[in-house]
């Protein structure tokens, strides 16, 4: 086992990394107070993690190391210098530990910590060739991509237990080739990873992977297994309550003996093998999570409108050595829920330069039913643009964040059309490349773009909604992150969806804040000052107002938040009416509810009324 450094000698090198790092970046803050203090985090937290590695009393811990220091605040260059600050001494001292992997989620990122890391570190610390970058893209095989001359590596080396260090970076994985077995010190990883996957499915789904294993030469092998899967959700769709767990019916009786075939090694190879048709992993992966276990029936309205049979695996990386930076942990309600988490201490950044707008959506419908007819796009993208115009100034540039189905239908505004719309693509979603009346903007939906810094310059970023999952699919990811089986924790205590449980509820309100505020960010107000005060941006917001007003203090503390009130053809209630004077600015230091009743032009008892039965709604 090797032996954990001086921490001396370590810090040492690692601050020589960053002065490095620094000087070689025109406008870098690396060296500043206030970055200087999340690096003595990200370092304390390096430290820790190769504590763990090397053990007290020759027995590491499997413990993860979060450091959530603000969005932008150089977590992923000082994580970069403490890699540079292991791999050198490596190379001074046999029995220090080596081998780092840094895991990040974007294509982009990985080349930019692979160019990082040619500079901090001599060629003899890689292959006599330099180090490889392998990267992979949503939908497409894993490629790799070389230096001049160097060779390939394959992806089971970057998949063992070892590392022939110094270092590695992926999602993008640099791996270098020095044979030097050992297992790997430490592993960065840079936001939050898929640590629950979710297979959300409907019988429909699963009938059309049944008809494609019919007419292929699968069916007298692979025909029976699916069979006796879809047999079992078409009974469980025809009724029944909102959910349903393997203790509720007769019919889970001895369902993982009969699908065990799923959960062989023949069934993943032949998912593998036909990974071209969409269904194929979830059906298959539902009926492995049924398997073994972890699945459960979620029904809208008694099957009326949908049933979704969901299954779930755990991916959780745990290992002795591992550091995790994400901006949003302390938020997102998971580490709560995971008692592995250590949690470093941090610097917080202030947002009294974040000005936030809060516009009430056009609709109160649910947006995802709202957008399914091509009138009411319309209305919404006309909405949409307006609001826009209203919270803009021309020559700004602007961030627009909205719903994936937007982008699905072609409905954003200013949509490129004809044959010249893939081509600009990137101008449309990275680069400002279209403009609504002199106001430069770019856009992106939800689901993608944590960790981004594609937009770092937006003046203006507009949350156009906020991003939802159904509770059917909190429930999952918290059971998968308990590791609890479906008859087990917090859904084993669930009569309905909607029934109230403390570890969803959390997570479910984490998701939303962690989406907000990381989305929020994506523009000036990621960089700061020495002070750890962010840069001048405009916010508009357009989804709960009262989640904002709730949480403004934990997510934005410092920022100012004015509300606008409802158009005239908008329904306003004395709720709404209450948050929008709230949300004033210039408010008097006290409020009394006299003063409120004559601003709302109605007794206080009314409020309060209308108040308290909004509760039980």
């Amino acid at each position: 086992m090797p032996t954990l450094p001086s921490r001396n000698v370590l810090r040492a090198e690692f601050d020589t990394a960053v002065l490095q790092l620094d000087q070689s970046r025109p406008g870098s803050k690396l060296t500043t107070e206030f970055y200087s203090r999340i690096g003595d985090s990200v370092f304390e937290a390096g430290y820790s993690a190769l504590t763990d590695f090397c053990g007290a009393e020759r027995k590491p811990q499997a413990r993860l190391h979060v450091v959530s220091a603000p969005v932008g605040s150089g977590k992923t260059s000082f994580s970069l210098a403490f890699i540079t600050a292991v791999a050198r001494l490596a190379e001074r001292s046999p029995d220090a530990p080596f081998g780092c992997v840094c895991v990040v989620d974007q294509i982009t990122k990985a080349e930019a910590l692979y160019q990082d890391l040619r500079c901090l570190l001599p060629m003899n610390a890689w292959s006599p060739y330099g180090p490889p970058i392998m990267t992979s893209g949503a939908g497409s095989p894993r490629r790799f991509s070389h230096p001049p001359g160097s060779r390939r590596i394959s992806c089971r080396s970057t998949r063992s237990s070892w590392s022939p260090t110094p270092s590695l970076v992926a999602r993008g994985a640099t791996m270098p080739n020095r044979c030097r077995l050992q297992p790997r010190a430490l592993t960065v990883v840079d936001e939050r990873p898929e640590e629950v996957t979710v297979f959300d499915v409907e019988p429909s789904a699963a009938q059309r992977v049944r008809e494609f294993v019919q007419e292929e030469e699968y069916a007298a092998a692979i025909g029976p297994h699916m069979d006796e899967l879809v047999r079992f959700m078409i009974d469980r769709s025809m009724g029944g309550a909102s959910l349903e767990q393997p203790t509720d019916h007769v019919a889970w009786i001895g369902v993982a003996e009969r699908l065990a075939w799923f959960n062989t090694a023949e069934a993943s190879d032949f998912v593998r093998a036909n990974k071209g048709m969409p269904d194929m992993a979830p059906v298959l992966g539902f009926a492995r999570s049924l398997a073994n276990g972890y699945a459960f029936v979620a029904r809208s309205h008694s099957g009326g409108r949908g049933t979704h049979f969901i299954g779930y695996e755990t991916n959780l990386m745990v290992a002795p050595g591992m550091m995790l930076l994400d901006a949003t942990a302390d938020i997102d309600g998971v580490s709560q829920l995971c008692p592995w988490r250590e949690v470093t201490e941090v610097p917080q950044a202030r947002y009294d330069n974040l000005a936030i707008v809060h516009v009430p959506s056009v609709t109160r419908i649910r947006l995802h039913t709202f957008l399914r007819s091509a009138k009411n796009r319309r209305d919404y993208v006309n909405w949409m643009v307006e609001t826009i115009k209203g919270h803009m100034e021309p020559g700004q540039r602007g961030l627009v964040v909205c719903k994936h189905a937007l982008f699905e239908n072609e409905s954003v505004p200013a949509w490129p059309q004809g044959d010249e719309r893939h081509k600009n693509r990137k101008l449309y979603t990275e680069d400002f490349g279209w403009e609504i009346e002199g106001r430069l903007l770019c856009a992106t939906h939800w689901g993608s773009g944590i960790g981004a810094n594609t937009w770092k310059v937006a003046d203006v970023v507009v949350l156009f909604d906020e991003f939802y999952l159904r509770r059917h699919q909190i429930i999952a990811t918290a059971q998968g992150l308990q590791q609890h089986k479906s008859t087990e924790g917090e859904l084993a205590r669930m009569k309905t969806l909607n029934s109230k449980a403390a570890v969803v509820d959390t997570l479910q309100e984490g998701h939303l804040l962690r989406w907000m505020k990381q989305m929020a960010l994506r523009g000036r107000g990621r960089c700061y000052d020495e002070h750890g005060i962010c840069g001048h941006q405009k916010l508009v917001y357009t989804g709960d107002l009262k989640r904002l007003l709730a949480n403004k203090d934990r997510v934005f503390p410092g920022a100012q938040i004015t509300t606008t009130p409802k158009t005239t053809d908008s329904r306003q209630t004395r709720a709404d009416a209450l948050l929008e004077i709230l949300g004033r600015p210039g408010l008097p230091e006290t409020i009394t509810t006299k003063w409120i009743s004559q601003q709302m032009g109605v007794p206080w008892r009314d409020v309060r009324q209308e108040r308290a039965s909004s509760a039980y709604r």
